[in-house]
């Protein structure tokens, strides 16, 4: 149980439209290629992209950070079993050298989504996500964080280099009719210990963290 502690809250349905946009920047535009791929014809990928945050959010899944006028960052996250998933053909080919990175993470906290709007940004909001989510690693025992990023995200990666993520594997990117200049994902992880799991402002209200985040 982690106690949440101001600016930080749980996302609510209302914040869907936010967590979207967030979602988004955290994937270098890899989600809004999944929902166009999944929308209709005349239907707008973005609504189903707000529709998927939505349930995660009614489901407890995403934290925000809100200083009085709406989510400006978000954290998603959840934790990596012992045991691989499997890379099947049922997984569709941009998902796969994800996935063969994620199960290299085993028994890790993985990092789904750290995201903040762009005017919000250098102003620590990243650094105060990362050490909530070395608290809620260490509240479910768990010993190292994870994480992946695109290697052109040069910004990303400064961020995790400087609070101690090593680089420990690397996949190409498979494109599969995705517009991007990614060439490759890069899974960093962290160790940690119980005494780096410190936060210090005003109570708000308890956390049970967990449960999946699709992509």
């Amino acid at each position: 149980m982690v106690t949440l502690k101001r600016p930080f809250r749980l996302a609510t349905d209302e914040d869907a439209p936010q967590l979207a946009e967030l979602v988004n920047f955290a994937g270098e535009g890899l989600p809004l290629h999944v929902w166009a791929g999944l929308s209709g014809q005349g239907e707008d990928p973005w609504e189903i992209g707000r529709a998927r945050q939505a349930r995660k959010a009614r489901d407890g899944d995403i934290i925000v950070v809100d200083h009085g006028t709406g989510a400006v960052a978000g954290l998603t996250g959840y934790s990596i079993g012992t045991e691989p998933q499997p890379v099947g053909m049922d997984l569709p080919v941009l998902f796969r050298p994800l996935q063969e990175l994620e199960n290299s993470a085993l028994e890790s906290w993985y990092i789904n989504v750290l995201a903040c709007y762009p005017a919000a940004r250098g102003k620590g909001i990243g650094s105060r996500l990362l050490r909530l989510a070395e608290e809620i690693a260490v509240s479910e025992g768990l010993s190292r964080l994870s994480v992946i990023v695109a290697s052109d995200n040069a910004g990303a990666c400064r961020l995790y280099e400087r609070h101690e993520f090593k680089e420990v594997e690397r996949k190409a990117c498979v494109k599969d009719g995705w517009d991007t200049e990614t060439d490759q994902w890069l899974l960093l992880m962290k160790p940690l210990s119980s005494a780096k799991a410190k936060t210090g402002d005003v109570p708000a209200q308890d956390l049970a963290f967990g449960g999946g985040a699709s992509r």
